[in-house]
């Protein structure tokens, strides 16, 4: 059982890196921590087994990070070229699902347009 439990939460390893090269973060980040907690019951969590885990984990987080970068500047330059409309949506859309850091920093950009 033990073993059968550990391939599981390899296979949903891998799941969860092929859904984060496809930017499906949700779902990755689901499939990791299932696998994570998987291996937490079968005892592996101070194990390098947990590794692959913690690994796809941050590979979401960054990759995340680098998509809410690239859809900010995105943001920025529709703004400078004068597309206001266009550029409060985008920014609109980075405030409601970007992480912690740019969500904040797109709030901060509309209150300075406001004011």
């Amino acid at each position: 059982r033990l073993t059968l439990d550990i391939e599981v939460a390899e296979d949903l390893d891998g799941l969860a890196e092929a859904w984060t090269w496809r930017q499906r973060y949700a779902a990755a980040r689901r499939a990791a921590d299932r696998a994570l907690d998987i291996k937490r019951r079968a005892g592996l969590s101070q194990d390098m087994a947990a590794a692959r885990t913690l690994a796809v984990r941050g590979l979401i987080r960054q990759r995340q990070a680098d998509a809410a970068g690239a859809r900010y500047q995105d943001a920025v330059s529709l703004a400078r070229a004068g597309k206001n409309a266009e550029a409060e949506q985008a920014f609109g859309a980075l405030a409601k699902d970007s992480p912690g850091g740019y969500r904040i920093l797109t709030r901060f950009r509309f209150s300075l347009r406001k004011s």
